[in-house]
């Protein structure tokens, strides 16, 4: 029997030592639920409906409980918790049932897992209780309890059910605990594997060093997957640690995103954006990688991270991924062609991944790995090395954790144990942290919180019990009832526990108010133990000694314990020990209702002895031991060797880790073995990074290597060495070369971009340069090149040389074998027989001896020189020479220097000191000659490549590119090759793969280069955007936590600029703003608005009215209410002509066909081109609106503050940017609903009923509107006792002495006695009394500290609220009575208002009306706050004003200049400048006006200089304001002139000024336009024009304001001014080209008599195309500017000034002028072709009428010499009569054909540019459209004669042929000239294109005279092709000039350049036209008189007798 009872008892021992753990505890709280939906609180359901569960809801006493009835069938929901995921979970259901009716064995069923449960129960009647439930329900509670099978379905929850439907009862305290065994264990009493009973797969132990899975495997390192990194007693268990970072890219997220930077691979830059779907973040070829920065301030020695990778396609053998930390390589995973290995990282999960992108064949890797890192701010680097360019990987999760520390630890001395806590944090014996205070089942000793289990070595719980909701299924056996009482175990005769609101306990409400339990347990060997527990009395349990809670130990002495409110906390040690331990306890209450015990925190801890200890004293000794064997067993350290540690679990002996010498446990080190060192408790290698570990040593790795696993295999290369990772070899990058011992890989010659060494010039690819080429390994020039050092390019050799080293002739290394030439040294010389031409050829020698050929001698042996083919005498040759047909010739490479040669080394290798014998060094070398020592030294800084320098720039300054003959990048680069950048492994720098550069990384919360800003979002105008400060366009003052100021018109809040509306400025987002809030004046809330009777609106002018109104003055008016105005009066103002529309004098739209000029307020025609224009848009796609870029129908580019919706193709506005555009109404830049707008649009409180403009005009019954926010709140309910409505703040106060407590009040006695207790609502004791809610405590009598001596109970106790915690008595004291912080009552609490608390108490969620704020929370509104002006504050404590009011002492007081008009301030700003519209007293300033707090100066407008145009270097300029000005009264134009002073600023007198009115100037409002000229007398470079107002007041804005400006500027071009010297030669060539013009005109007229028209022609043509090329837009130099005026008599104008009938002047007033270009227009050129029309009609018409009359005079003429009879008379007499009749025959046969064409040839220039002026610039009225017409009517027909007049066919005739090739180069001509003048005006806006057309169309017409010259004299083609080639050129000469637009002086050197060929091309025209008029003059003279008197009779007879015959004659 004894047997029996002690195995019962070792059977419920185990059980009690089992790890029962809760998965759900519910329906437990006091308090109602209102639940409305099926995921509400709990999660019960209606089974049946699905709809929500019913609960119970009591009006006292409130509890929660669900309804059971027949219409509520209940079901757990929460599918997770009740299905743990290990298998062999053990549970038990737990639940109480209140019966409400009467039950006759009648049952609750419960279905589980297709498993039905079925309790019943008979009620009493009547019904057992009325107390303890709610609202006085009776009822009988019953505790029932299940224990639930075994399930692999994760969704099973139990269901319940009533039988029968009239029964009803509620249903609380519904739990689920489970039994966790041991993984694979399918039953157990314990978690341990001694405690499994049933296996479902037998396991021992994990070896050492590794745990066991939930699966069963073992493992080396627990995984950090789901926080299991702990293993305990080889088990992975739940481990709390620090997650510092993590990226979740399986979703991708920018902000994520941004923290991640790419690795390139600089032999394969993959520029393709990585960070895009459907990859993860990938992916990655070859080398590429990605880098993260990392900025952990925590110490910890390691850190944990856990990678997924997916491996993209199939993976190449020897490809894989490394990790690094700040380039230090730390593991790696690669495939080797069979499998993938694993260095230094734990692989976790390997499977197949589904196809992504063109990613097929994946595979998904999880990894995680431990790392020790002193460092707190590193670099990890993941980088690929695949070798395929399909294959890749991508990455899907990167976490970085605490590793081995746990919470809130900052740093740790060894594996799961913490040395140092966070701040506030207690450190914990089992290595955590604890929060604020210990856990509940600890003591501090020595600042440690020392859990009761482990004050000893070996201390062990025996009993663990009611510390929270969990019960196990052998607690009734755990307590023996030994005497029983009716009263008692009311839940059941088995239920020895009931619950409270956070835990059970032992007995307490319905258990245990009378009965006795005992306890027995049998212990093994130990020293002591210690019982721990409180005790609870329930709340109406007497305070009497005959009630009292009592205990007994082991048969001792009883223990009584008399009520307490709160729960009194025991502790009994025994320190003896006994092999028994026996518990008696008892309760002598009244009942069980009120008058209950109740045990908690009930935990009993035995202090064993060591293993096989018998007895002892403590733990550390042994008295007595029990037999074992000590072969196998030990009990001591002392026992095992030095590298061993005792294993206590097993007993024995175990191996230290083979890198510890000594050790602590099976991870932790003491000491390390040699080439090891411990950092903390791990001994890592101490080899240098460039080692590796052999088993026994450290050696060196291979010099290629920066880590290597052994001699021949690297992990990792040096980047900055410029080499990278393949197939274990560190090979260098391409440009550099391995040499032998050397880290750093060497760079390649410089024309090599590949080799392979030994040297630097063993190439295996060339730099791209032309003309390099690979011979064998060798990068040369190709044949003919040699290579320039300093061009670093291809040149070509002398055209002697095959082969060269430099450009000269004697730099040859080879001889052209065709050119006849041999080596001489480096000289080509003609071989013998040939000598040098002057064209470097060799030419054959004669074969005749000539002296004059030298180089054809050859010089014998004996000396003797004879001619080459010569033989010379026999000769015996020196040493060193060679004899050749007895010529002794030096032998090259005999190393004998003889008298020819410079040196002789005996080799052929190129700048070795000599070659060809000849010295030759290399470029390095300053002296090249026999004293010359070589190597020459590699000089760096003399700007010459040599040797092992990469480059050279002649400097040292650092960071330019080149430093120290070395190529270098940026200091932040990391890897440098050549001077590209690859990698960029600095904190806050990131590579850019386009320009190679390190850039900063904006959003990495680093601070570097140029970066003003970090704040770690994508918002645009919260102040920093791109880490550059960006703010509203309205901002004034910008700074990174946004705008601080605004602009004058807006107003700060929330660091944004809202516009004021109201304060009669119209700023952005404003249409307008009158200064009052009427509605329907035309502008509302800052929109304009008409009245509702207006029909049709206009920027708040109405125009057009509903019936019965008028519009009138831009407003509706009864047509009644109209005043009657005189018909006279009706139109004494202005009529505009063409407008539509006309409000107050102002026109407001035009007529159709005509544009409103808003300046000028008048109509103007459309022009041509907008005619075009609206044509042309007639068949263009449809504009989309806000589109700024479009193409076709679809837009590409929106508007500023406008986005592309690419769903609908429209331009929608950014809601939330801040400014309102498009059809926003509002802009609050928030997503708050009812806050006044939403989603832009505006929106008021639900409350609303009448909403305007986002503010509400009238709210719902039971709110109000509030003043700040103009929305709608609640009424305050005051229905608290003691609490009052004040109507004014709608808030809630108290009345102190009401008798009530409400908010800030201590206490209300009713009463205003002193030291009562309680006086003016404040506690009051007597004075020497500490008063502690109201109670007098006397300080005097001796307690300890924290406790305080108490009249009342006449004891020393602790007092909650005086901030010193006593345990066990008090949770917490934080000397304060808020109930709703975390300590009330001194207990621990999260507060009254949370709904989600943290473990460690900290609130996570509010409940609803509240905020989180500091873990706490806050209602929303501001009810409880009595200080004025105080916005949000806490137990009378203010924590913040109102906007406008400043914190200070509690109070809140006004402070100017915070932009807030509050109190007795005028303004406020927000500033406390003065004179800017509101001074620093918050006063108005002077001439400001202030509306709405928004002040401003009165509107200034601005003066402006513009830059006009230059002629003849006087500069013109424009005076302008910004708005329209009139003078004030008594001031004149002159008066205004006056106070303007000009000047250039530091350089007075050196131009002239001139001001020119454009418009006169008057007292009226007008738009004033100032010409201003400079006329420079002397250079000057970049001058400065100011402009002082002398008054500023005299001319003034419609305002009243005049320019606030004292002065204003503008930088010129520097003047274009002749110097004196030069203005003399001008003024000479001007004179010069008078006189030529002269001459030339004197020409035209002789030519004219002489009948040779050509010359007129040419000349004038010449002529008019010089000086037309003045209309090229391009700033020429003041000399050609004067020089092309000497040609203007050349126009067509100036022949009709000549004749005094220009059309110009008598058409002024019949045509209008039509504006063009200045440069025109000082020409007198009108683009009105109707002017111009009748310029050239005029030319006809007097061409006409004079050729007619010309025609009719000679005939008259003619018939009066045919009257003559023969007569002989003398000489002159004849003479003269034989010159008049054949200047009438030449005139009578000349057909009118010739004369037009000459003229139109004559004309063609002035025809070309009155036609092509009116196309470009005609305007679109009658006169512009009638120009137009004709002049394209007349271009038209011009060009159809000229094509008419062409010939396209070839004639068979000679003579038809050359008459067809002058037709056709009549045409050419024509075209020729008209191109020319359309290219000056159509392309006159681009000056390069006018230049390059014109210099295009020049040389086509040299090429026309050059094919033409067989129709010319040679005389005419030769001056005609010079001309037009000096044309060519002075074209040339304009397109340099084009460049040098800013350089006056250079462009005055053009100048004088194309003056001298302008000057040749006249001279030379003059010259050559005067032969040809003078050569027949000069024939005529030597023909004899007598001859020519004969021949002049008989001409003179045969012209009397026959005129006939001697017109035929004349015509021959």
């Amino acid at each position: 029997m004894i047997f029996l009872f002690l195995l019962c008892l070792t059977k419920m021992y185990c059980q009690l030592n089992s790890q029962w753990t809760n998965i759900y505890n519910g329906v437990y709280e006091a308090k109602n639920i209102y639940c409305t939906n099926i995921n509400c609180i709990y999660g019960f359901k209606n089974f049946l409906t699905n709809s929500p569960a019913k609960f119970v809801n009591c009006s006292s006493s409130p509890q929660t409980a669900i309804v059971l009835d027949n219409l509520q069938i209940s079901v757990i929901q929460n599918t997770t918790t009740l299905s743990p995921q290990a298998p062999n979970a053990y549970k038990l259901l737990l639940f109480d049932v209140y019966f409400t009716s009467q039950w006759v064995d009648d049952a609750i069923e419960i279905l589980y897992d297709n498993h039905l449960f079925q309790v019943r129960y008979t009620t009493l009647d009547p019904l057992q209780f009325s107390e303890g439930l709610c609202d006085s329900i009776q009822f009988e509670i019953k505790t029932f309890y299940l224990i639930l099978p075994y399930t692999s379905n994760n969704s099973t929850y139990p269901v319940f059910y009533i039988l029968n439907s009239i029964n009803q009862a509620l249903i609380r305290n519904v739990h689920v605990g489970y039994l966790s065994c041991y993984p694979k264990c399918l039953q157990c009493n314990g978690p341990n594997l001694i405690d499994c009973q049933a296996w479902d797969v037998i396991f021992s132990r994990c070896s050492i060093r590794q745990s066991r899975l939930s699966n069963g495997v073992c493992i080396e390192q627990c995984p950090i997957q789901n926080s299991i990194v702990k293993s305990q007693n080889r088990i992975c268990v739940g481990f709390k640690h620090t997650q510092f970072f993590q990226s979740n890219l399986v979703n991708l997220d920018l902000s994520t995103l941004l923290n991640w930077n790419i690795l390139y691979d600089p032999q394969h830059i993959d520029v393709s954006n990585k960070k895009v779907s459907p990859y993860n973040y990938g992916v990655f070829h070859f080398r590429e990688g990605t880098y993260i920065s990392l900025d952990i301030n925590n110490g910890f020695y390691t850190f944990g991270v856990q990678v997924q990778l997916i491996y993209c396609n199939t993976t190449p053998a020897g490809s894989g991924v490394s990790f690094y930390i700040n380039s230090t390589y730390y593991g790696s995973t690669y495939y080797d062609g069979t499998q993938f290995q694993y260095h230094n990282v734990n692989l976790r999960d390997f499977k197949s991944h589904p196809n992504t992108g063109s990613c097929t064949n994946n595979i998904f890797i999880e990894l995680d790995m431990f790392l020790n890192i002193l460092d707190k701010k590193f670099i990890f680097v993941i980088q690929g090395n695949f070798t395929q360019p399909n294959a890749g990987w991508f990455l899907r999760l990167f976490t970085l954790t605490s590793g081995f520390c746990p919470l809130n630890c900052i740093l740790c001395n060894k594996r799961y144990m913490c040395q140092t806590c966070a701040s506030g944090f207690y450190k914990v014996s089992d290595g955590t942290c604890s929060q604020s205070n210990c856990p509940v089942n600890s003591l501090l000793i020595n600042s440690i919180c020392t859990y009761y289990d482990q004050v000893t070595k070996y201390s062990k719980y025996l009993i663990k019990e009611f510390y929270d909701f969990t019960v196990k299924d052998t607690l009734n056996a755990t307590f023996v009832l030994e005497q029983n009482s009716l009263m008692d175990l009311k839940k059941g005769l088995d239920i020895f526990w009931s619950y409270l609101p956070n835990k059970i306990i032992f007995g307490g409400k319905f258990v245990w108010a009378q009965s006795r339990f005992s306890q027995i347990y049998t212990l093994n060997p130990h020293h002591s133990l210690t019982i721990y527990f409180q005790i609870i009395f329930g709340p109406n349990f007497p305070n009497s000694p005959l009630n009292y809670f009592s205990y007994e130990i082991n048969n001792g002495t009883e223990n009584r314990v008399l009520y307490s409110v709160n729960p009194v906390q025991i502790i009994e040690q025994v320190l003896t020990y006994n092999p028994t331990l026996t518990i008696a306890i008892q309760c002598y209450g009244v009942n069980v209702i009120d008058s209950y015990c109740g045990l908690s925190n009930y935990y009993i801890v035995v202090h064993y002895c060591k293993p096989y200890c018998n007895q002892c004293s403590n733990e550390l000794t042994c008295d007595v031991w029990m037999a074992y064997d000590s072969s196998i067993v030990k009990v001591e350290q002392s026992q095992c060797l030095s590298n061993q540690f005792l294993d206590d679990t097993t007993s024995t002996c175990e191996n230290c880790p083979n890198e510890c010498l000594t050790c602590l446990n099976e991870y932790d080190c003491q000491t390390c073995k040699p080439n090891y060192r411990l950092v903390t408790t791990t001994c890592i290698l101490n080899c240098q990074l460039n080692q590796y570990y052999d088993g026994t040593n450290c050696l060196d790795c291979n010099y290629t290597c920066k880590q290597c696993q052994s001699s021949s295999y690297c992990i990792h290369c040096e980047s900055t060495s410029l080499r990278y990772l393949e197939n274990g070899q560190c090979l260098c990058f391409d440009g550099y070369y391995d040499q032998n011992n050397i880290e750093q890989c060497q760079p390649c010659d410089k024309l090599c971009s590949k080799c392979n060494g030994p040297t630097n010039k063993n190439c295996q690819a060339c730099i791209v340069l032309v003309n390099l080429i690979l011979n064998e390994n060798t990068c040369e020039c190709n044949n003919g090149y040699y290579f320039d050092e300093f061009q670093l390019q291809c040149l070509s050799c002398s055209m002697k040389c095959e082969k060269c080293f430099e450009q000269s002739d004697s730099s040859c290394l080879a001889c052209h074998s065709t050119q006849f030439r041999i080596l001489d040294g480096f000289d080509c010389k003609c071989q013998l027989g040939y000598y040098d031409n002057s064209q470097d050829s060799c030419i054959q020698c004669p074969a005749v001896e000539d002296a004059l050929f030298t180089s054809c001698y050859k010089i014998c042996g004996d000396g003797i020189s004879i001619w080459h083919d010569n033989n010379c005498a026999v000769f015996v040759c020196p040493s060193g020479y060679d004899n050749i047909n007895n010529q002794c010739l030096p032998i090259c490479g005999d190393l004998q220097v003889v008298f020819e040669e410079q040196c002789d080394d005996g080799n052929l290798i190129q700048f070795d000191g000599c070659h060809n014998c000849r010295f030759q060094c290399p470029a390095q070398c300053t002296v090249c000659d026999a004293t010359t020592v070589l190597p020459c030294i590699d000089i760096c800084g003399d700007g010459i490549v040599s040797g092992l320098e990469e480059c050279d720039d002649s400097n040292t300054i650092q960071f330019d590119g080149c430093y120290q003959c070395k190529i270098e990048c940026q200091p932040q680069c990391t890897r440098c090759n050549k001077g590209y950048c690859s990698d960029c492994l600095t904190f806050g720098w990131v590579l850019d793969p386009y320009t190679k550069l390190c850039i900063e990384s904006c959003g990495d919360k680093y601070y570097v280069g140029n970066e003003q800003c970090e704040d770690f979002n994508t918002l645009m105008l919260d102040g920093c955007y791109n880490c550059r400060l960006s703010c509203q366009q309205s901002c004034l003052t910008c700074t990174t936590i946004g705008c601080t100021s605004c602009k004058v018109g807006f107003k700060l809040i929330n660091r944004y600029c809202r516009n004021i509306c109201g304060d009669s400025m119209i700023v952005e987002g404003e249409d307008c703003d009158d200064g009052n809030q009427y509605p329907f004046d035309g502008c509302h809330q800052c929109v304009y608005q008409c009245q509702s009777e207006c029909l049709e609106c206009l920027n708040g002018i109405c125009l057009f009215c509903i019936d019965g109104f008028e519009a009138f003055n831009g407003e509706c008016v009864d047509v009644r209410q109209i005043p009657i105005i005189p018909f006279q009066e009706q139109y004494k103002q202005n009529i505009i002509e063409f407008c539509k529309i006309t409000i107050q004098g102002i026109c407001q739209e035009c007529q159709q066909g005509y544009l409103l000029n808003d300046l000028q307020n008048i109509c103007e025609f459309q022009k041509k081109n907008e005619i075009l224009k609206i044509q042309i848009m007639d068949v263009l796609p449809q504009l989309i609106q806000y589109c700024q870029i479009q193409i076709n129908n679809q837009c590409i580019i929106c508007y500023k503050n406008f986005k592309l919706d690419i769903f609908t193709n429209k331009c929608e506005p950014i809601c939330g940017d801040g400014i309102i555009s498009g059809t926003e109404e509002c802009e609050d830049n928030n997503y708050l609903v009812l806050d006044g707008c939403y989603q832009c649009k505006y929106q008021c409180s639900e409350t609303c009923e009448i909403c305007e403009f986002g503010k509400c005009i009238l709210c719902q019954i039971n709110t109000i509107i509030a003043p700040t926010t103009f929305q709608c709140e609640y009424l305050q309910q005051c229905t608290q006792p003691g609490s009052y409505y004040n109507q004014e703040t709608n808030q809630c106060y108290s009345i102190c002495g009401d008798g009530f407590v409400y908010l800030n009040e201590e206490c209300d006695d009713g009463n205003d006695i002193e030291y009562d207790g309680c006086h003016k609502c404040y506690y009051s004791c007597q004075p020497g009394c500490k008063c502690i809610k109201g109670e007098c405590y006397r300080e005097q009598i001796s307690c300890e500290n924290g406790l305080y001596y108490s009249f009342t109970s006449l004891s020393c106790k602790p007092l909650c609220g005086d901030g010193i915690t006593i345990q066990p008595f008090e949770e917490c004291d934080d000397g304060n009575e808020i109930s709703d912080d975390e300590c009330n009552l001194c207990k621990l609490q999260c507060g009254v208002n949370c709904q989600t608390c943290s473990p460690q108490n900290y609130c996570l969620q509010c409940k609803e009306g509240y905020e989180l704020f500091d873990y706490k929370c806050y209602q929303y509104n501001n009810s409880n706050c009595n200080i004025k002006n105080c916005e949000f504050c806490e137990i009378n404590e203010c924590l913040t004003c109102f906007i406008g009011y400043q914190l200070f002492d509690n109070m809140c007081f006004s402070q100017c200049g915070d932009g807030v008009l509050i109190d007795l301030e005028q303004c406020d700003d927000g500033n406390l400048i003065n004179g800017d519209g509101c001074d620093d007293d918050c006063t108005q300033s002077e001439n400001s006006i202030c509306r709405d707090n928004e002040c401003a100066i009165l509107s200034s407008s601005f003066p402006i200089l513009e830059f006009e145009r230059e002629q003849q270097g006087i500069q013109f300029i424009r005076l302008k304001y910004t708005s329209k000005m009139q003078l004030i009264a008594g001031v004149t134009e002159q008066d205004y002139f006056d106070s303007l002073k000009f000047e250039i600023q530091n350089q007075t007198d050196l131009a002239l000024i001139q001001i020119i009115a454009k418009t006169n100037i008057t007292q009226e409002l007008q738009f004033v336009d100032i010409q201003v000229s400079v006329e420079y007398i002397k250079y000057v470079q970049n001058p400065i024009l100011l402009l002082r107002f002398v008054d500023k007041g005299i001319l003034v804005n419609q305002d009243g304001a005049g320019i606030s400006q004292d002065s204003i500027s503008i930088r010129l071009s520097s003047s274009n001014v002749l110097r004196d010297q030069e203005q003399k030669v001008m003024t000479s060539l001007i004179g010069l080209n008078d006189y030529i013009i002269k001459i030339v005109a004197m020409t035209i007229a002789i030519s004219s008599i002489s009948g040779q028209g050509e010359i007129i022609s040419n000349l004038l043509d010449t002529i008019q195309q010089l000086y037309y090329l003045k209309y090229i837009n391009s700033r020429i130099g003041v000399n050609l500017q004067r020089f092309y005026e000497t040609f203007k008599i050349i126009q067509l104008t100036n022949f009709f000034d000549f004749l005094g009938m220009n059309p110009n002047g008598s058409m002024k007033d019949i045509v209008s002028f039509y504006h063009s270009k200045p440069i025109f227009e000082m020409d007198d050129r009108n683009a009105n072709y109707l002017n111009n029309f009748a310029q050239l009609f005029l030319v006809y018409a007097i061409f006409f009428l004079a050729y007619f009359c010309l025609k009719k005079v000679t005939f008259l003429i003619l018939k009066k010499i045919h009257q003559l009879t023969c007569f002989q008379s003398n000489q002159m007499l004849l003479l003269i009569v034989n010159s008049i009749q054949k200047l009438c025959l030449r005139i009578q046969i000349i057909s009118i054909i010739e004369p037009i064409q000459a003229i139109f040839l004559a004309m063609i220039y002035e025809f070309g540019l009155n036609t092509f002026l009116a196309l470009r610039f005609q305007k679109s009225d009658f006169e512009g459209k009638l120009g137009v017409s004709i002049a394209i009517s007349i271009l038209y027909g011009v060009i159809l004669l000229l094509i008419q007049r062409s010939s396209f066919s070839i004639p068979l005739v000679k003579k038809q042929q050359i008459q067809s090739q002058k037709s056709n180069s009549f045409t050419y001509l024509c075209m020729q000239k008209m191109l020319f003048i359309s290219f000056l005006i159509f392309f006159f806006e681009s000056s390069q294109i006018q230049i390059l057309l014109c210099l295009l169309n020049e040389f086509q017409f040299i090429y026309f005279l050059y094919i033409r010259k067989i129709l010319m004299l040679p005389s005419e083609n030769i001056k005609q092709l010079a001309s037009h080639f000096l044309q060519f050129i002075i074209l040339g000469m304009y397109l340099v000039n084009d460049f040098y637009q800013d350089q006056p002086d250079v462009l005055i050197i053009i100048g004088w350049i194309i003056i001298s060929l302008m000057s040749t091309i006249l001279f030379m025209t003059l010259i050559i036209d005067l032969i040809k008029i003078v050569h027949p003059i000069w024939q005529k003279c030597k023909t004899s008189k007598t001859s020519e008197h004969h021949d002049l009779k008989q001409e003179i007879f045969c012209i009397v007798e026959n005129p006939c015959n001697a017109q035929r004659k004349l015509t021959k």
